[in-house]
């Protein structure tokens, strides 16, 4: 009953994908930081919620949210180095808790609570990207890091339902500022 109960609510939300009502996505708190030989890097990304995702949150289906990190050297076109996260979460009906897997530590976290499940969800923190011998001398780089949702196929419908509408289709990026291999203790 639940699980038909959500579906009614979602469905009537996302039928025709016009009608929801997105956000802008945004990464915040984008720090770059050496961890002894290593560049490690963190980030939020914030207003990424609705009440409606919310719903689908609780749904019981497997919502990913995947990072994509990207070193470049200033005025590059191909990254440097690159590196992909995925950050799962899963809710459990029947044990009402949140499963989140982050697969940069292979983590997995149980929340009770909505908020600190989207959190765990939408936080880098301190993600070993590139060692310091990775930089040349000389040169000059920037961080890209970026984000975006699954598809997911919620019960009773019929299509996949593309969750990036509820970031209004866009996938927020941020751009670091540029550094070298200087501005960092060997």
């Amino acid at each position: 009953m639940f699980n038909r109960l959500i579906t009614t609510i979602l469905s009537l939300g996302t039928a025709v994908f016009t009608n929801i009502q997105g956000v802008n996505a945004e990464f915040t708190n984008g720090l770059i930081e050496q961890n002894g030989s290593r560049i490690v890097v963190s980030s939020d990304l914030s207003n990424c919620w609705t009440p409606e995702f919310d719903r689908i949150l609780q749904s019981g289906q497997t919502v990913k949210i995947t990072y994509r990190l990207e070193l470049f050297t200033e005025g590059g076109l191909l990254p440097e180095a690159a590196q992909s996260i995925v950050h799962e979460l899963r809710y459990s009906i029947l044990d009402e808790a949140f499963t989140i897997r982050q697969s940069e530590t292979e983590q997995l976290i149980t929340a009770r609570e909505l908020g600190n499940a989207k959190i765990l969800l939408s936080k880098l923190k301190r993600v070993d990207f590139f060692g310091l011998d990775d930089l040349a001398a000389g040169k000059t780089y920037y961080l890209q890091l970026s984000a975006h949702l699954n598809r997911i196929t919620l019960p009773g419908m019929t299509e996949e339902l593309n969750l990036m509408a509820y970031w209004n289709g866009i996938r927020p990026s941020y751009h670091s500022e540029p550094f070298s291999k200087a501005d960092f203790s060997l």
